[in-house]
């Protein structure tokens, strides 16, 4: 497919959400680089979801009449029409790239995902003017009319990992994930590991699924010695060059925080390197608080709860190592940006991670502390595996980049 002569709407499910995900940061990218490839996009909002996202402008009142045919129409599985907005009305935090038009329908993911469990149905959607391609970057049971579809599957920890998620309908979620797969034109993914797991648990072609990998949002961001805002970040933060160790990502079981934090302390590191923690609790958080709280050495963890996007690349740039002992990923970006900076990598040796890593890292057994202490010992003992690892980031780094993402994703949509 020409990308150039095509209209690609992009679901904007997670785009709304003001406080920002690793999905919301994949769909912003791959709006900028769809645009980069010359295809004319759009977002299709649903003004809430869930309570979550705020209200994204100012709606125009409709009357009773469009109200109940919108209505009836949905109980019916007649297709519903989305109404296009103003840019001007959109608020500034969607971040979006310009020339991106904008669609809504109130509340329709919550609307399709309620339609789907109660009759197995899909909810189908028109546009007023028509697009070619629906991509969406979460599953839905959505269809939209003449037009093709493409799915994101980012990875299946509910499926995979269930005790690490709380979910409470899992059986409706996995039919919800398998209709979206079988029914999509084009299955895309993060990872060769996660084209596997959708293959084995949706028994769909292979031929079907498209690995494009992710590049990183700091791509090309160069910070020199010298710089006054990454001195003052640490300082601020009482952190030193090459002293601390840092953990990028949500605080949840998967992520695997207790036994990096185990770790840690047989490291009896003291205050002079500690264990910077950067990430909002997500589920399931309070063990690793209480292990922090508990253990000794745990008084020298730091958790910030929020670091704004610019100051993140001072963290990665300042750590001896970046350590992110994840029992399971799609993908693993936090990984991806460490390497942007030269930032030496601890991770595990499961799902995608070694494909993210590769030799610039050191992979090691999740589930084995010891085997996870010896690793960051081994950054700071004065030996030069730093050294040797550091030499491996840049061209690791490239093999993710915005160039290769987009040859990748071209060569998907070539698929339909």
């Amino acid at each position: 497919m020409n990308l150039k002569d095509h209209h690609i709407c992009v679901d904007g499910v997670n785009i709304q959400d003001r406080m920002g995900t690793g999905i919301k940061t994949y769909a912003l990218t791959l709006l900028k680089t769809l645009n980069t490839l010359g295809a004319k996009t759009s977002v299709l909002l649903s003004n809430r979801l869930n309570g979550k996202h705020v209200d994204l402008y100012n709606p125009a009142k409709k009357s009773s009449k469009d109200y109940y045919c919108s209505f009836l129409n949905f109980i019916l599985g007649l297709p519903l029409t989305t109404k296009k907005l103003e840019r001007h009305t959109i608020e500034d935090h969607l971040m979006l790239p310009k020339g991106v038009d904008f669609y809504n329908f109130q509340r329709i993911y919550d609307l399709s995902n309620t339609y789907f469990n109660d009759f197995r149905k899909p909810t189908k959607l028109k546009f007023n003017k028509g697009i070619d391609v629906f991509h969406m970057t979460t599953p839905f049971a959505l269809d939209v009319l003449k037009a093709k579809k493409v799915t994101t599957i980012h990875d299946l920890i509910p499926f995979i990992l269930p005790e690490t998620c709380i979910i409470k309908k899992p059986r409706q979620l996995f039919q919800r994930f398998e209709y979206a797969a079988k029914s999509s034109d084009l299955v895309i993914t993060v990872s060769e590991h996660a084209k596997s797991d959708i293959v084995e648990h949706f028994k769909i072609d292979p031929e079907r699924v498209r690995v494009t990998y992710q590049t990183s949002p700091f791509e090309g961001i160069e910070i020199p010695e010298n710089c006054p805002n990454y001195h003052n970040t640490l300082k601020k933060h009482n952190l030193k060059e090459q002293s601390y160790f840092l953990f990028v990502g949500g605080i949840e079981p998967k992520k695997n925080l207790t036994r990096l934090i185990e770790a840690y302390s047989r490291l009896s590191c003291g205050p002079e390197i500690p264990l910077v923690v950067i990430g909002k609790k997500a589920w399931l958080y309070d063990d690793v608080f209480e292990t922090a709280s508990r253990i000794p050495g745990g008084e020298y963890v730091q958790f910030l709860d929020y670091i704004p996007f610019s100051e993140l690349p001072y963290f990665f740039k300042g750590a001896c190592a970046f350590v992110f002992p994840s029992i399971y990923e799609g993908f693993g970006l936090p990984v991806l940006e460490a390497l942007n900076f030269n930032c030496p990598v601890i991770t595990s040796n499961v799902s995608s991670l070694p494909e993210v890593c590769g030799k610039a890292g050191l992979l090691i057994n999740p589930y084995n502390i010891d085997e996870l202490t010896q690793a960051m010992k081994a950054m700071i003992d004065g030996s030069n595996t730093r050294v040797q690892l550091t030499q491996h980031a840049k061209s690791q780094s490239i093999y993710f980049s915005e160039e290769a993402y987009a040859k990748r994703l071209q060569n998907a949509y070539d698929q339909l």
